[in-house]
């Protein structure tokens, strides 16, 4: 489409092409106008490809999503984040929700009215800022209770090097982590056995670990990934963590097209 215009008569590299047409597809429409326009003064050519660039020219419909502010810096940060989000032209109409410490400490041990988890699941989509669990017993942290009530078993978080635009270490990081949300830890089951010793239970069930190694090894064929790595402590916690280890070793079986490797402390396996 329009890159080929700019290779013909500008010879732009693919990365600046890359980022051209991209800031084509989220341009308003006047500004899309003005770009075309440019365009054909810079190159006295519009090619029939670039034509259909103007489909792009259709109204974007709007999506819904639910947003809640937080606490503590999460309202400074939530309204960065929206600016950032709907300068890049998202078309976005926001349901703000309350949640957090002044749900709280209106007698609300959950932190979140119902109202507000209706809204949740109607829009489906939840931008949250942090969110402060009072100090004390009888209050539910909200971070948990969200990826239960919502069955938000894994945890996606891209890590991408913005190298050269930014200085780093690490000029070609490009992985994503994966991390199981539900179990282990996250279950919050704690209990005071004396005035001098608590205890947190470490769950894992093989349902729940099939679960994500399934959703990480899914997620890598999607995304065209070749490599899937477990992290594990299972020299230490041989049955919990061994449980992980041993779905871990199955799975990949079933996916013949993607390499898998096992991380833990003092040991390292790698099988094609």
């Amino acid at each position: 489409m329009i890159w080929k215009i700019f290779l013909k008569y500008n010879d732009y590299s693919l990365e600046e092409l890359v980022i051209t047409f991209h800031l084509v597809s989220v341009a308003s429409r006047s500004e899309m106008i003005g770009f075309f326009v440019v365009c054909f003064i810079l190159t006295n050519y519009i090619c029939i490809d670039a034509v259909l660039c103007f489909g792009l020219l259709k109204k974007t419909p709007m999506t819904r999503i639910t947003v809640a502010k937080g606490d503590g810096i999460g309202p400074e940060i939530m309204e960065a984040t929206l600016e950032i989000i709907l300068a890049a032209g998202a078309k976005l109409e926001i349901d703000e929700i309350e949640v957090g410490e002044k749900v709280y400490l209106s007698g609300n041990t959950a932190g979140i009215a119902p109202e507000s988890w209706e809204t949740i699941r109607r829009n489906k989509i939840f931008l949250k800022a942090p969110i402060t669990t009072p100090q004390g017993c009888g209050y539910k942290s909200l971070n948990v209770s969200t990826r239960k009530f919502l069955g938000l078993y894994a945890n996606v978080r891209p890590c991408v090097s913005l190298h050269p635009f930014v200085n780093t270490k690490h000029p070609v990081m490009d992985i994503v982590i994966v991390r199981e949300n539900e179990e282990d830890l996250y279950a919050g089951i704690e209990h005071q056995q004396t005035d001098d010793v608590v205890q947190c239970l470490k769950l894992i069930s093989r349902p729940g670990c099939e679960k994500i190694v399934h959703y990480a090894f899914e997620y890598a064929r999607q995304q065209k990934r070749k490599k899937v790595t477990c992290f594990s402590k299972d020299n230490m916690m041989k049955q919990t963590d061994g449980l992980f280890h041993q779905v871990f070793d199955e799975i990949p079986k079933e996916y013949p097209d993607r390499e898998r490797t096992l991380d833990c402390r003092h040991r390292r396996s790698n099988d094609s």
